[in-house]
C-alpha cells in the first residue's frame, strides 16, 4: 500500500490535538447553555417586573378601596347620628299639632284679657288695685 492511498491521516505538527475537538464541542454545548439560561432570566426578570406593576396597582386599588369604605363608614355613622337627632315625621306632625293648640289657646286668653280689662268693672276697681299694690309695698319693705 502506498502512502497516498491510506485512508488514515498521519497527525502533523500543523493538527491540532485530538482532545481539542471534544473540548470545543463541550465549550460550545456550555456557552450555548449560558445564553439560554441568560435569555431564561432576562424573561424572568420581565415577568418580576411586570408582577411588581402588578402588585403595586392591587396595592393602589386597596388603599382606594380602604378610604372609601373609611368614607362610607364616616357617612353612616352621620346618617345614623342625623337619623337619631331628627325625631321621625309622626312626632314631628304630633308636635306641630300641639303647638298650634297652645297658640290658639294663648290667642284665646289674650283676647280674654284685653275683653276683661276693657269691662267697666275692671276700670271702677282699678283704684282699689292701685292702694292694694301700694299697701303690699310698705309692708315688704
Amino acid at each position: 500500500m502506498s502512502e497516498s492511498a491510506s485512508t488514515e491521516h498521519e497527525p502533523t505538527a500543523d493538527d491540532p490535538p485530538q482532545g481539542l475537538h471534544e473540548g470545543d464541542a463541550a465549550l460550545d454545548d456550555a456557552l450555548r447553555q449560558r445564553d439560554d439560561a441568560s435569555r431564561a432570566a432576562a424573561e424572568l426578570q420581565t415577568r418580576v417586573q411586570a408582577l411588581v406593576v402588578q402588585l403595586d396597582h392591587q396595592r393602589s386599588v386597596a388603599a382606594n378601596a380602604a378610604r372609601e369604605r373609611d368614607d362610607y363608614g364616616m357617612r353612616l355613622i352621620d346618617a345614623e347620628h342625623r337619623a337619631a337627632v331628627i325625631p321621625d315625621q309622626s312626632r314631628v306632625d304630633e308636635l306641630a299639632a300641639e303647638l298650634a293648640e297652645v297658640r290658639q289657646r294663648l290667642s284665646d286668653l289674650e283676647a280674654e284679657l284685653r275683653f276683661t280689662h276693657g269691662t267697666l268693672s275692671w276700670r271702677v276697681t282699678a283704684p282699689l288695685r292701685s292702694l292694694r299694690t301700694r299697701v303690699s309695698g310698705r309692708n315688704s319693705g
